[in-house]
């Protein structure tokens, strides 16, 4: 599988430039890492493939880096490959390169591909709070998020989410977003919570101002209960609290 690339604008010949971000999967014993660079005449990978005289690639890893030079040009692409050893299982993986000669290029494109003896998808996340209307910030725990690449309620994206670290993710409730699981999604694939998120409109006045009701309680007669509000869309009953 291959990683999201990482681009680096207007590179200068003769410096070593990194990934922006660790970047591939948690590696196991065994799996491939093949990092590798392209050098385009755009920005942001745009343009065309453009040839420069020598091209170095290094693949950073949790006991060193393997590095390719590739000179005596032209090149545009390059690569090097590592296999993951017993004693760097379970780290990430970047990459750098660098670049020689009077050429300007607009870009590099930095990504890995990988083969994993492994599956390393995200860990099924937990969330809080589980109730919330549109906007309401919505902390995701977990594992392996580091490479995150979407999150959804339902299927309905939040293209604004923050990785804050490998653990843990704040999302915000999009608009539109349907009763069910929140699912994270990374280069591997895709996992979903056990639970479902409720998205909420029913407001109540605290005093101040309308707020987002998360909890709504009811008396049985006996006590206060947690219940569940439900309404009428005009098309089935959706629960709204």
């Amino acid at each position: 599988m291959q990683s999201p690339s990482s681009y680096i604008n207007n590179p200068v010949s003769g410096t070593q430039y990194w990934s922006k971000l660790w970047t591939g999967v948690v590696a196991a014993s065994g799996d491939l890492i093949d990092a590798n660079v392209k050098v385009w005449s755009g920005i942001n990978g745009t343009g065309s493939l453009l040839s420069v005289t020598s091209l170095q690639v290094w693949n950073w890893h949790y006991l060193g880096a393997s590095m390719s030079t590739f000179s005596g040009g032209p090149f545009n692409f390059a690569h090097t490959q590592h296999t993951v050893t017993g004693g760097e299982a379970g780290f990430y993986t970047q990459v750098s390169a660098k670049f020689t000669g009077a050429q300007t290029p607009g870009s590099f494109e930095l990504y890995l591909i990988y083969t994993t003896s492994q599956q390393f998808l995200p860990a099924v996340p937990t969330f809080a709070p589980a109730v919330g209307g549109p906007g309401t910030a919505v902390v995701i725990t977990g594992s392996r998020f580091t490479d995150a690449g979407g999150v959804w309620f339902n299927v309905t994206g939040d293209p604004g989410f923050v990785v804050d670290s490998d653990t843990q993710i704040t999302a915000h409730v999009p608009a539109g977003a349907t009763y069910g699981p929140v699912q994270v999604g990374n280069p591997v694939g895709n996992v979903q919570s056990v639970g479902s998120f409720t998205p909420s409109t029913f407001r109540v006045d605290d005093g101040a101002a309308w707020q987002t009701a998360t909890l709504v309680h009811g008396d049985d007669g006996a006590a206060w209960q947690t219940c569940k509000v439900w309404a009428d869309d005009g098309t089935s009953w959706q629960q709204i609290a």
